[in-house]
């Protein structure tokens, strides 16, 4: 992977703050009230607002901010905490639903971190729940869903409609009547013409069965997902948060599975996406400082 960095003394001084706020929470005592105002608007619009509630907390720092600040700061960790749950019960509502025609399911992205109970999910702001099933059961999935109660937008037309099924890798969102998060049922995690395709067959036979009982993919996968998501599958604008989860994810696995770098490598190379997750390393190494082993290096 390649050797120059992003740095995140390049960031815009109101995205520098909120980075170095998630890394150290302790800076932010040296905040004023005009550069948390800066900070809390970047990061409600960055959809890190209950994950720097969370970190300031965890570090024992919320209690410290200006009361407005803390006033902000709580209600966005009572919102993550409603969303979280929420994402779990709405999992339940799937089960249930694809329980009858035996379609197994698992979760992708802020869901599947929940189900894991991974630190990634702590104060994660979700608008959806991300399930994976076969591609050639999807039409028996989407008849199931209907018949409990799930709808896509019905403002979609003809050519939103061809548009998911034929090139897209998931079908259109759905949600059931009052439920307040949205569900994308993919068959891959990334649209099926592009350049890069993942192995799905390897990401479905190597997936873990959380403590919840809820299949998720196995952690290398999880932090490849994430890459190819931010650097494949979208246009990198206002994607902060991607880089944040990316550099949770290998934290975390990096002090909890042998071997780590050197699988995150193997899995890259097995899905074509050793160039997306480059990428994805060399922004939270510049951005974040995410410790990275020799393997990826």
């Amino acid at each position: 992977m390649t050797s120059s960095l992003p740095s995140r003394d390049a960031l815009p001084p109101h995205v520098r703050e909120l980075v170095s706020s998630l890394v150290d929470p302790a800076c932010s005592v040296a905040f004023d009230l005009a550069t948390w105002e800066v900070v809390v608007r970047v990061a409600r619009s960055s959809q890190l607002l209950g994950t720097l509630a969370a970190r300031l907390e965890l570090a024992g720092r919320l209690d410290a901010c200006p009361e407005p600040v803390r006033n902000h700061l709580r209600a966005a960790a009572i919102e993550a905490r409603f969303l979280r749950h929420m994402a779990l019960v709405e999992t339940e509502h799937v089960a249930r639903a694809l329980r009858a025609c035996s379609v197994p399911f698992a979760l992708l992205k802020g869901a599947s971190y929940i189900a894991a109970d991974l630190p990634v999910a702590s104060g994660r702001m979700l608008r959806d729940v991300d399930v994976l099933v076969p591609r050639a059961r999807l039409a028996e999935v989407e008849a199931a869903l209907i018949r409990a109660g799930w709808r896509a937008d019905e403002t979609l037309d003809a050519y939103d409609q061809r548009y998911y099924r034929a090139w897209s890798h998931q079908l259109p969102p759905m949600r059931r009547i009052d439920a307040p998060l949205e569900i994308d049922v993919h068959h891959a995690i990334l649209p099926p013409t592009g350049r890069v395709r993942p192995d799905m067959d390897a990401l479905w036979r190597d997936a873990r069965t959380t403590r919840r009982g809820w299949t998720v993919p196995e952690p290398a996968d999880q932090v490849v997902h994430a890459a190819v998501h931010l650097f494949q599958d979208s246009d990198c604008t206002s994607r902060l948060r991607d880089v944040v989860d990316i550099d949770a994810l290998c934290r975390h696995f990096d002090a909890t599975q042998t071997g780590f770098w050197a699988r995150v490598t193997r899995r890259a190379e097995l899905h074509g996406a050793m160039r997306p997750v480059g990428y994805a390393i060399e922004f939270a190494r510049g951005w974040l400082g995410t410790p990275v082993g020799e393997a990826a290096g």
